[in-house]
């Protein structure tokens, strides 16, 4: 949890412009904000919830060498050292600093809750759990894809989790529930070519023991909601097959219609396209 923020600044003005702006927002998740210099670093700071904003590439470098997780200020556009930049101090919230500090302790981020489920993403420590829903009879029946070994299942995934999520800001998260934190299934977007355009596909799967509970609309209508007020989207769809009628049953249930048909071809059949 993000507990202090530094700045470092080399217009002293704008640095308290930063200070002023941020204050009213941050104290309320108490968090607070310092000044900081290479030359005043207390020595016994701890600096696994902090970050640290800066506007010059060396003082980035420097600060990166002590082993503070970085963000870049750059009203101008110029390249600075760091994965993580931003041009525009009135884009800053706490949500948005809260985020890069988890992507920098690989810390799966909070998506949303329902009443009953909690969706994040996904991290290495939850993939034995969906390896075993993977395993399912029926599972990957409808779905473009082939159960590996564990091995190649986890090396495939580990790569999502710290390139799709990180890239993107969303993907295919872990869907929990509440009670015991057990995982259950997935649900996201992602973006996806069909018929040449550029869409985003809502995605989902559920666990077993868990289906015909309710938890399929409950996660994907709370996912659908998100990505058109959080995310902006304004048009999501979902390929699924004819044959497949329960999930053609949910997605209208949560509100999707049907477009037209459509050709895959990496499954080589006809799917029906739907959206919302």
């Amino acid at each position: 949890m993000l507990a202090t923020l530094f700045l470092d600044l080399q217009n002293k003005q704008e640095e308290q412009h930063f200070i002023t702006t941020l204050s009213s927002s941050l104290s309320k998740r108490n968090v607070q904000i310092h000044t900081i210099k290479p030359d005043t670093i207390p020595p016994a700071i701890s600096k696994q919830d902090c970050l640290l904003i800066c506007d010059s590439p060396k003082g980035l470098l420097f600060y990166k060498q002590q082993d503070f997780y970085c963000v870049g200020y750059s009203p101008t556009i110029e390249f600075l050292p760091v994965s993580y930049c931003f041009e525009d101090i009135n884009s800053i919230t706490y949500t948005y600093l809260s985020n890069i500090l988890s992507r920098y302790k690989k810390e799966p981020i909070h998506i949303l809750d329902t009443p009953r489920l909690q969706i994040q993403e996904l991290c290495e420590k939850d993939l034995p759990s969906l390896y075993r829903i993977y395993q399912q009879p029926g599972i990957l029946t409808y779905m473009n894809d082939v159960l590996e070994n564990y091995s190649s299942f986890h090396e495939k995934w580990n790569a999502y989790i710290n390139r799709i999520y990180t890239f993107y800001d969303y993907g295919i998260w872990g869907v929990f529930l509440k009670e015991t934190n057990t995982l259950i299934g997935q649900c996201g977007i992602q973006s996806v070519i069909i018929n040449d355009n550029e869409e985003i596909e809502l995605g989902y799967l559920l666990s077993q023991q868990y289906q015909k509970n309710g938890y399929g609309k409950e996660m994907i209508t709370a996912v659908l909601q998100y990505a058109k007020t959080q995310l902006s989207f304004n048009r999501i769809v979902a390929q699924i097959a004819p044959e497949n009628k329960a999930s053609i049953a949910l997605a209208q249930k949560c509100g999707m219609s049907f477009q037209e048909i459509i050709s895959s071809s990496k499954q080589q059949n006809t799917l029906l396209l739907y959206s919302i």
